[in-house]
């Protein structure tokens, strides 16, 4: 049985992965070139028809430099490896990490395994980042991962001992110069195994695919957050700083969940480990450039990864903007100021997207050289490439990020680039009623439509409105909200699928995967998206049949987002207390689906300073959970008066509200602050059993059946 995961550990190293077969190199701000886009399952520009899941007219790419003939992950390859029976080996690399770089640059071209793969396989290499879909169904513990795959696309299994049930066959932990028996052995493997092989194979996957999408459901309740917090306790690293063991990065969500905690119930022990890992991660950021480094492969912090992505830096961005607002320390706004200006300076785009991640210095052995090196040092090193193509997800994510620290730093010039990116992305990828494309790259948009991708975008946009007043942007994020509810929930589990299955081709793929993180994501953004429009799925859609005798169909409407929010919470609750530390994405989930927000009702134009300043001083109240909505004084003056707010004869004026209570105009963002304490102390308004629904439908509290909201009315 070949388990062993393969380890690149030699001291020399290769160019830089260009043109090398690599299908899809984005090009690098150093002028660089990639092979050009990928041809894979599930692609499509915007505009056009997602393809099948590879025709048979699809070629293969052009043989790169190691003599090996890469084929892109399409029928093409799987075709070919029917017609010669042979097995696939399937390389899924990425193009920021110098161990990937150099293993696909440096092993995979030695002459003896270049001699097995072009004799005895198919070889397919796929960048993980333009197919998220295939590095999870196919994953492995390094850069880069690969398994061996029958030519249906299969991954191949050892049989099941006495006691324990089939598992995967993958390559790890084995020396380079091992590399070519291990591949002639799994070569051989696969021979010796025949037709019957390819049966166990399928069936194996089926029997993996059947266990993780079982329908399994719980009560969603507030006793969960008690757990929630209990198991962040236990992965508070109080030697180190930060959570759980090695590799250490920043977990935001954990991060986010210790300051809702605190803001709850006052809990110093959860601030503290907050704080700690703020501090501890401090060192990963680039004190030269700004940015921060992916991780640390230690436990102390040490052993950095150098390379600098997109995502992550997000995260780090808004964990440091919550801590400020948790804890108004200057160290935090510093930390926060380091990392949103590496992201303006270095990975915006001229074209208004942002580029997804700045590669480690590939020319060092660490990879660290040119970071370790000082301002002056630097201006004579070439710096690292950046990697100059759009993704959604991380581009959507850096745009909310930018527009939360603009309302703590008080930086207009970021909350212009931020709302920039997110028009690029409505420009380039974003068709209505058809959601959005993975990456925008080689001039048009590329990549399966992929769940993460939506949620990022809806989120980006929830956030540019409450930022900007403008509610075109709510229509945005509800369009794609609709395009996720009707084409990726899966009706019995009430879960999210990752992607939409394809049709044919790998036994895999025609399986959606139920991510944990993104349906606790997509959880609290249906919860957001009822807060603001309640009555969506109330109404009957109505169907009628033409000519003589014809008759009118009244049929239900579609699921209400409070419904779709609550079956994804209780299809996860079974099981998020398996995710230990990563239980902070479920609490907070459960936590913003029962307790509402806290509402900040803006009267005015956010384009005038005074408004704005409003606004923005409402977003530092340290509270777990705030929605702005703004209201145009004159085009919304029935929802003033509905709602109860007492109307201000100069706006802009702030009115906050919670649990049925509204405050007093707030005119002077001195005011906010007072006014909220206030409000934060009095007792909840005497009333009936059901729920407050003023006529324009703001109801401020918990979901409840038949409520709507905000726009509604």
């Amino acid at each position: 049985a070949l388990t062993l995961w393969l380890l690149a550990s030699s001291p020399t190293l290769g160019p830089r992965l260009a043109a090398s077969g690599f299908g899809a190199v984005a090009p690098s701000s150093q002028g660089g070139s990639g092979a050009g886009k990928q041809e894979d399952a599930g692609s499509a520009s915007k505009g056009t028809t997602p393809s099948d899941a590879g025709g048979a007219g699809k070629t293969r790419s052009a043989q790169s430099q190691s003599g090996i003939d890469w084929y892109p992950f399409a029928n093409a390859a799987f075709l070919r490896a029917q017609a010669l029976n042979r097995p696939i080996l399937l390389v899924v690399s990425v193009q920021w990490n110098r161990d990937a770089v150099h293993f696909v640059n440096e092993v995979l071209t030695r002459p003896e395994v270049v001699s097995i793969i072009r004799s005895r396989f198919i070889p397919i290499l796929v960048d993980a980042d333009l197919r998220p879909d295939i590095r999870q169904r196919y994953p492995g513990v390094s850069w880069p991962s690969m398994t061996i795959l029958n030519p249906e696309g299969d991954p191949l299994y050892v049989p099941a001992g006495e006691a324990s049930k089939p598992h995967r066959m993958t390559l790890e932990l084995v020396k380079p110069e091992k590399l070519a028996a291990f591949l002639r052995e799994s070569a051989d493997y696969f021979r010796t195994r025949g037709p019957k092989g390819s049966i166990l194979f399928r069936s194996a996957v089926l029997q993996e695919m059947k266990e993780e999408n079982q329908k399994k459901s719980g009560p969603v309740t507030g006793a969960s957050l008690e757990q929630v917090a209990e198991l962040i306790r236990g992965s508070v690293d109080a030697v180190h700083g930060g959570f759980g063991r090695a590799p250490k990065y920043l977990v935001p969500t954990a991060i986010e969940a210790c300051l809702m905690f605190n803001r709850l119930k006052s809990d110093p022990e959860l601030l503290a480990a907050a704080e700690g890992a703020l501090a501890s991660s401090n060192g990963l950021i680039d004190p030269v450039d700004g940015g921060i480094y992916r991780l640390a492969a230690k436990e102390d912090w040490k052993m950095i990864n150098y390379e600098k992505l997109l995502d992550r830096n997000a995260d780090a961005l808004e964990s440091f903007v919550d801590a400020y607002r948790a804890t108004a320390k200057p160290f935090y706004l510093e930390g926060a100021r380091r990392i949103a200006s590496y992201v303006l300076k270095t990975l915006s785009l001229d074209e208004g997207g942002f580029a997804y991640a700045q590669t480690a210095d590939l020319t060092s052995r660490d990879g660290g050289d040119y970071y370790r090196a000082s301002a002056e040092q630097r201006a004579k090193l070439p710096p690292p490439s950046v990697l100059r193509m759009t993704i959604t997800a991380p581009a959507a994510h850096a745009v909310r990020a930018l527009l939360r620290y603009a309302s703590v730093a008080d930086d207009p010039a970021a909350r212009e680039r931020a709302l920039r990116g997110l028009a690029f992305l409505d420009e380039k990828l974003y068709t209505k009623g058809r959601g959005i494309q993975h990456a925008w790259f080689g001039e048009q948009g590329t990549g399966p439509l992929i769940l993460e991708d939506q949620l990022a975008f809806v989120a980006a946009h929830l956030e540019a409105y409450e930022q900007t007043g403008a509610k075109n942007h709510v229509d945005t994020a509800l369009d794609v909200a609709r395009f996720v509810r009707d084409n990726l929930r899966d009706r019995e589990t009430g879960l999210l699928g990752d992607c939409i299955p394809q049709h044919g081709g790998p036994t895999l793929l025609q399986y959606a995967k139920h991510n944990y993180d993104e349906n606790c994501l997509a959880a609290r953004l249906f919860s957001r998206l009822h807060y603001l429009k309640r009555d969506e799925g109330l109404e009957k859609v109505r169907q009628e049949a033409r000519g003589e005798g014809a008759v009118a169909v009244e049929m239900p409407g579609r699921l209400r987002w409070a419904d779709v929010a609550k079956h994804i919470l209780e299809g996860l609750s079974p099981r998020y207390q398996s995710f230990g530390l990563r239980s902070a994405d479920y609490g907070l989930a459960v936590s913003e689906y029962l307790d509402g927000p806290l509402w900040a009702f803006l009267v005015g134009d956010p384009a005038q300073p005074e408004a704005r300043s409003l606004l923005d001083t409402a977003y530092r109240l340290d509270v777990p959970f705030l929605m702005r909505v703004v209201l145009d004084p004159v085009a919304d003056l029935d929802m003033i008066n509905a709602i109860g707010l007492t109307h201000h004869d100069r706006p802009p004026a702030l009115y906050l509200a919670q649990g049925g209570n509204i405050s007093r105009a707030a005119i002077s963002p001195s005011e906010v602050g007072p006014f909220y304490k206030l409000l934060h102390n009095a007792p909840p308004p005497a009333r009936e059993d059901k729920p407050l629904q003023p006529a324009s439908g703001a109801w401020l509290g918990r979901p409840r059946d038949g409520s709507a909201g905000a726009f509604s009315g």
